[in-house]
């Protein structure tokens, strides 16, 4: 089980930042997890959070996708979010290139949400206003896309 969580440290302890995060703590089972913690600087966690909540809505309202894997999958091969691996006998294969937070910085991972949220837009789920589907993700998280943005500049 892998959950990501946005925490900071308080008086010897973690806790949890948003009141997201305290739920899905709260969901946990009672048992010792192993944690590895990275620093939320290059991209935050609830960037991340917005982008799947925004791939989860999307599947509930498809006929082709029915997880949002599938549907990470299809943006990041149309984005072309690809790379190409020769091998020494000179085959070629393409694979889908990762979007971790490793690999990838909030002015990044902008980019790519931005061009995302325009190919379901225009391709997947055709006529649906940028900025509904855009609230609509605001109103279950209780965040705002700009805000996101905003604080990473500022912090």
């Amino acid at each position: 089980m892998a959950v990501q969580l946005l925490i900071r440290p308080e008086n010897l302890r973690l806790v949890p930042v948003t009141a997201g995060d305290q739920e899905l703590i709260s969901g946990l089972p009672q048992k010792p997890f192993v944690a590895r913690l990275t620093s939320a600087s290059a991209r935050s966690i609830l960037q991340n959070r917005f982008y799947w909540a925004l791939l989860g809505k999307v599947v509930e309202n498809s006929e082709h996708y029915h997880g949002s894997e599938g549907l990470h999958f299809f943006l990041k091969v149309r984005l072309g979010y690809v790379e190409q691996i020769e091998f020494h006998n000179g085959k070629m294969i393409t694979r889908v290139a990762s979007t971790s937070f490793e690999r990838m910085d909030d002015h990044d991972f902008k980019t790519f949400l931005d061009a995302a949220i325009d190919v379901i837009v225009t391709e997947i789920i055709p006529r649906l206003p940028r900025t509904d589907l855009i609230h609509e993700i605001e109103n279950m998280l209780g965040v705002s896309y700009d805000a996101l943005w905003r604080e990473r500049r500022v912090a």
